[in-house]
C-alpha cells in the first residue's frame, strides 16, 4: 500500500482532517457523504463495516443514520481519532486496528461494506474488493480516481501516492473480484486539491460549475467515481 508509514504516524492523524476538510475542502466532504447515502439508502438497523476508516468521518454519519457501524483500519492514531468524534456524538461505533486485505470476520457478516478514499492507495485493488465482497452479504461502495480527469495535475505531489483508474480498469478490477456492478456516482470535474487550497467561498463558486458540467453530461470529466457492486 502505497505511504503506508507516512499514513500511520501521530502527526499525520493530527492534522488530516483539518488538512483535508478546512476551507473548500467543506464541500468535498459534504459531496463525498452525499455520494455514498445516494447510494447506499436506508441504512437503519443494517450492520456496516467501513474498511480503512481512518479518523472515522463515514463511520459516525453511518452510525448516525442508524447502522451499526464496525471501523477497520491499520492506523491506531486514526482510530483513536474515530473514537473520539464517536464520543462526542453518543455514537456506539466499534472501531477495530486491521489489515483491510485480511478482514477478521467470518464470510457474510454484514449487510454493506464500505471503502471510501481507499482505493487510490492500494497495489492489489481486486484482492482487497475480493476480501470486502467476502465479508458482505451481499453489497460493497468504493470510490476511485479517475484518468484522464483534472486529477492529473497534482497527483504526482501528494505525500503517499494516488493510483488512478480508467474505466476499463476498474471494469477489470470488478470482474476479477468476481463481483457485479449494482449503481454508479461521478463527481467533481474540478479536483478536490483545489478546493482545499481556496476558502469555502470562494469554493462554492467552483462546486456551482461542477453541477453544471455534470448536468450536461460532463461524467467523462469528472475526477471521482463512486461504485457500488454485489456479489
Amino acid at each position: 500500500m502505497k505511504g503506508r508509514e507516512w499514513y500511520q504516524q501521530d502527526e499525520t492523524a493530527e492534522e488530516y482532517d483539518e488538512w483535508r476538510f478546512s476551507k473548500g475542502g467543506e464541500l468535498v466532504d459534504d459531496g463525498e457523504k452525499e455520494a455514498l447515502f445516494e447510494l447506499v439508502g436506508d441504512l437503519n438497523g443494517k450492520e456496516v463495516l467501513e474498511v480503512a476508516c481512518g479518523t472515522g468521518r463515514f463511520s459516525v454519519e453511518l452510525a448516525e443514520d442508524g447502522a451499526d457501524v464496525t471501523g477497520v483500519d491499520i492506523s491506531k492514531p486514526m482510530l483513536m481519532k474515530g473514537v473520539g468524534k464517536a464520543r462526542e456524538r453518543g455514537l456506539g461505533v466499534e472501531f477495530l486496528r486491521g489489515d483491510a486485505k485480511r478482514l477478521p470476520f467470518p464470510d457474510n457478516t454484514f449487510d454493506l461494506v464500505v471503502g471510501m478514499r481507499f482505493f487510490h492507495l492500494v497495489d492489489e485493488p481486486a484482492a482487497y474488493l475480493r476480501e470486502m465482497a467476502r465479508v458482505s452479504k451481499s453489497r460493497v461502495v468504493f470510490d476511485t480516481f479517475n484518468r484522464g480527469s483534472a486529477r492529473v495535475v497534482y497527483n504526482r505531489f501528494l505525500p503517499m501516492g494516488s493510483r488512478l483508474y480508467s474505466e476499463d480498469d476498474v471494469d477489470e478490477v470488478i470482474e476479477e473480484a468476481g463481483v457485479e456492478l449494482v449503481d454508479r456516482n461521478d463527481d467533481f470535474v474540478v479536483p478536490f486539491g483545489l478546493y482545499r487550497a481556496i476558502p469555502k467561498t470562494l469554493a462554492k463558486g467552483f462546486r456551482s460549475v461542477d453541477g453544471a458540467v455534470q448536468s450536461v453530461g460532463g461524467d467523462s470529466l469528472s475526477s471521482v467515481t463512486y461504485w457500488m457492486v454485489e456479489k
